[in-house]
C-alpha cells in the first residue's frame, strides 16, 4: 500500500474542481482574510478526499464487477476496505473540526456545513439504489 494508491482512491486528480467551491462559498459570504481563504480551499481538498474514497467504499461491491474500475485500489485489494474506513472517519472527524473552526462557529455556516456533509454520504451510501441520486449529489455543492 503505497501513498500513490491512497491519493488514487480520493481520486485528488479532480480536487480542483472542488476546492474552489468551498473557497467562492467564504468569499461570497464576505470573507477577505487570504489564510483564511487558504484554509477553506484545503478543506475542499479534505471534503474531495473524504467524500470520493467514503463513494469508493460504498460502492465497492460495484465496482469488483465494473470492468472500467478494475484499476481501483479498493478493486485490485492494495488498500483493504478495513483501513479505507478509518482513514475515511478520520478524515470526516477532521473535515467537521476544521469546518467549525473556519466557520468561527457561525450558525448559518455550520447549517450549509452540516447540510453538504450529510448529503455527501447520503449521495455515496444510496446513488446506486435509488433514481433520486441528482438531489443530494445536488445539496452537497
Amino acid at each position: 500500500m503505497s501513498v500513490l494508491e491512497w491519493i488514487r482512491v480520493g481520486r485528488i486528480h479532480t480536487a480542483a474542481l472542488t476546492m474552489p467551491v468551498t473557497l467562492a462559498g467564504y468569499v461570497l459570504a464576505g470573507g477577505n482574510d487570504p489564510l483564511v481563504g487558504l484554509g477553506w480551499l484545503l478543506f475542499g481538498l479534505l471534503w474531495h478526499y473524504v467524500g470520493f474514497l467514503q463513494n469508493n467504499l460504498f460502492d465497492l461491491q460495484y465496482d469488483k464487477n465494473d470492468p472500467e474500475k478494475q484499476h481501483f485500489p479498493l478493486v485490485r485489494g492494495t488498500i483493504s476496505p478495513q483501513t479505507a474506513w478509518i482513514v475515511d472517519d478520520v478524515g470526516l472527524m477532521l473535515l467537521v473540526v476544521s469546518g467549525l473552526v473556519l466557520s468561527r462557529l457561525s450558525p448559518g455556516s455550520i447549517v450549509f456545513l452540516a447540510l453538504g456533509i450529510l448529503s455527501g454520504t447520503v449521495y455515496n451510501a444510496f446513488s446506486k439504489r435509488t433514481i433520486l441520486k441528482p438531489i443530494p449529489i445536488a445539496l452537497c455543492f
